[in-house]
This record gives C-alpha cells, sequence and structure tokens, in this order.
C-alpha cells in the first residue's frame, strides 16, 4: 500500500491537488481563528518545517545526480526531478537559488494564510519518503558500477 501512494504521489498533479484540497479544506476549519497571532505563526511554522523536510531529503539526491557517473550511466534518462520550476536534473546551484526564494515567499504568504502551511506540512512526510527512496535506488545503481 505505501508503494502504491509513493507511486502515485511522484507525479506533479497528485501532490497539487493534494496540497489544494489540504489547503481549502483547513480554511473552511480554521477561518475563526484568523486574525489570531499564533494561528497565522502555526502556518508559518508548518511551512518552514514541510519545506525543512523537503530540502533534507531532496539535496541528497541532487549531488547523487550531479556526479559525472550519473549522466555517463545514462542514469539522467531514468531519474528527474519532478518539479517544473526545478527542471528535471538541476544544480545545486539552480535548486538553492529557486527553491529558497520561493520557501521564504511562502513562508510570508503562509503568515497571513496559515492552511497553506497546513498543506505543506501534510505532503512533506510523503516527499520526504518519495526522495529517500529515489535517492537510495539511484545510489544503488551508482555503486553497481564503481
Amino acid at each position: 500500500m505505501l508503494n502504491y501512494i509513493l507511486e502515485l504521489y511522484s507525479h506533479y498533479p497528485v501532490k497539487v491537488f493534494h496540497s489544494a484540497g489540504v489547503a481549502v479544506g483547513t480554511h473552511f476549519l480554521t477561518l475563526r481563528y484568523f486574525g489570531n497571532p499564533l494561528y497565522h505563526v502555526s502556518g508559518a511554522l508548518s511551512y518552514y518545517i514541510g519545506s525543512l523536510l523537503d530540502h533534507i531529503s531532496t539535496i541528497p539526491y541532487i549531488e547523487l545526480a550531479n556526479t559525472p557517473k550519473f549522466k555517463e550511466l545514462g542514469l539522467h534518462r531514468v531519474f528527474e526531478e519532478t518539479s517544473p520550476i526545478l527542471g528535471s536534473h538541476p544544480s545545486m546551484r539552480r535548486y538553492l537559488s529557486r527553491s529558497i526564494p520561493i520557501d521564504l515567499l511562502m513562508i510570508g504568504v503562509s503568515l497571513v494564510f496559515p492552511p497553506l502551511g497546513y498543506s505543506r506540512l501534510s505532503i512533506s512526510p510523503i516527499i520526504f519518503l518519495i526522495n529517500r527512496k529515489v535517492s537510495r535506488e539511484l545510489e544503488d545503481r551508482l555503486r553497481e558500477y564503481i
């Protein structure tokens, strides 16, 4: 069952629909707290923690995907980043220069609209597991050829 969920969520549109659904749903459930400073801070903190989990699990993949063996072995045809913002094979520089400003902006937006932060936090464990699985598989493939 977990593998089915991870496979399903490896498609970018599924992640977007999940996030939108959680944001809209929690908006209606938490609307009465709008204006409470703790509510707004909890949204920004939720987005921050969700992003942190994503970064912790994405960086090892990007490091592996930027080794010379990755392209030599044709693994660039098998493994790719699913985010349209980052592109299919981002360098660490591109990853940091695109993801950090977006995350900072979205933390600010989550301060105003906390359900956005809750949606980020709700999907981050799934993204973390997908990224770890892909990194392990990539490590195994690269290790075979070393």
